[in-house]
C-alpha cells in the first residue's frame, strides 16, 4: 500500500496483574491486558477535568490508578471511560502461573512469550497494512530484566506479523514505524488494563 494510503495510527496500550513470583508467596495469577484504540481520545479531557474536580474538592490526587484509587474515584473515572468505548478494543490473557513449566518461568522467557502470544491475538484482526504506525504505550516498567523482556517480545511479535514497510525498527520515546513511550497511569487505556488489579486487590 502505498505510503500515503497508509496514514492510520494504531495506540496499543498495556498494563498487567498479578506478579512474576512463581513460589507459594506469589499470586495465583498472571493477567496482561490490551487496550487498543485509534485517536482522538475524547476521554481525555473529561479526565483531565474530573482529576482537577477532584483537587479542587479537597482530594490529593496526583493521577489516577485503579488499583489505588478509593472506590468513589474509580467510579467516577470508569464513569468517563463508559461514555467513550466506541473503537475500543479490550484483550486480556490470563495464565495459571502453577501450570506453567519450571523452565518457562523466568522472566526473560515467560514475559516475552505471553506478552507476544496476547500482541499476536489482538493485531491478528487488525488489517495492519493500512496502519503507519503501531505505538505501544506501557507504564512505567522499572526492571531492566522486565523492560529487555517487554523489548523482545514486540520486536519478535511484530517482525512475524507487520507487512514490509509498516514496521523496520524499533526504538524507545522516539518516532519511528514503530516505538513505545510509557507514561503514568493517567491514559484511560492504562486504567482499564489496570483494572483486574482493582478488582483482585492486587497492585502492580
Amino acid at each position: 500500500m502505498p505510503e500515503e494510503k497508509r496514514s492510520r495510527i494504531l495506540y496499543m496500550f498495556l498494563d498487567e496483574s498479578g506478579n512474576l513470583d512463581f513460589s507459594e508467596k506469589g499470586t495465583k495469577y498472571f493477567l496482561l491486558t490490551a487496550v487498543t484504540k485509534e485517536r482522538p481520545f475524547n476521554a481525555f479531557r473529561e479526565l483531565v477535568d474530573l482529576k482537577y474536580d477532584l483537587i479542587e474538592a479537597g482530594l490529593n490526587i496526583e493521577y489516577f490508578h485503579a488499583a489505588e484509587d478509593r472506590q468513589e474515584v474509580r467510579n467516577k473515572v470508569f464513569a468517563v471511560i463508559r461514555r467513550h468505548l466506541d473503537g475500543v478494543r479490550i484483550d486480556s490473557l490470563a495464565v495459571e502461573k502453577a501450570k506453567t513449566h519450571v523452565g518457562g518461568r523466568a522472566p526473560e522467557h515467560f514475559y516475552p512469550k505471553m506478552l507476544g502470544a496476547l500482541i499476536k491475538s489482538v493485531l491478528g484482526g487488525v488489517p495492519l497494512e493500512e496502519y503507519r504506525e503501531l505505538v505501544i504505550m506501557t507504564d512505567s516498567v522499572p526492571m531492566q530484566k522486565k523492560r529487555a523482556a517487554i523489548e523482545k517480545a514486540v520486536k519478535l511479535t511484530l517482525a512475524e506479523m507487520l507487512p514490509p514497510g509498516c514496521a523496520t525498527g524499533f526504538s524507545i520515546m522516539s518516532r519511528s514505524p514503530m516505538w513505545i513511550c510509557r507514561w503514568p497511569t493517567i491514559a484511560a487505556g492504562l486504567y482499564i488494563g489496570n483494572a483486574p488489579a482493582a478488582m483482585s486487590g492486587r497492585t502492580t
